[in-house]
């Protein structure tokens, strides 16, 4: 079986490899890639239907996501040649990444917060003696969290009103 994968890799910019290249010795797809990218390859023969792999190349120092699809078993084979489509999915990776990396970010900041109103809750319930005075307490403590937080990171459009809260702290009897 001869696949034309090497014709398809050129076009997302790859140079020839050489013709003993194979698709486990290919200099284009990513080292970690190579072993699944063959094992995928050789199950479409057995696969009846539709396939698809994703793996990685490397076009000098450009990394590159690609997505090959096609039919398993033999399907649409001619002369022992099989067919199928390369695409440039780079821009797709590059965003799931991205996404994956701000739910990371997110998770780690909300678990600090939920830490931080586990201390709170903790230091509020010391130093009260009902549950009115530490729902109180809290709250009061939670808020001066969240006012200090807008300081430090303002909402867009409220700049004019951090303006005059920090005239107020600077000289409280000139802000009024």
């Amino acid at each position: 079986m001869r696949w034309p994968w090497m014709t398809a890799l050129m076009t997302f910019g790859a140079s020839r490899a050489p013709k003993t290249s194979s698709l486990k010795t290919c200099p284009h797809i990513h080292p970690a890639d190579r072993d699944r990218v063959r094992a995928a390859f050789n199950a479409t023969r057995s696969i009846v239907g539709p396939y698809e792999i994703d793996f990685r190349i490397m076009i000098g120092d450009e990394l590159k996501w690609i997505s090959a699809r096609g039919q398993g078993d033999d399907e649409g084979m001619v002369q022992r040649l099989m067919f199928g489509i390369f695409i440039d999915v780079t821009g797709r990776k590059q965003a799931e990444e991205s996404r994956e990396l701000l739910a990371g970010e997110m998770s780690h900041r909300v678990k600090n917060l939920l830490t931080i109103a586990s201390g709170l809750t903790a230091i509020s319930s010391r130093s009260t003696t009902t549950t009115n005075d530490m729902a109180r307490e809290l709250t009061q403590r939670l808020t001066a969290l969240g006012r200090a937080h807008d300081l430090v990171r303002p909402v867009p459009g409220q700049t004019e009103a951090l303006g005059a809260a920090w005239r107020f702290v600077d000289c409280p009897a000139r802000a009024l």
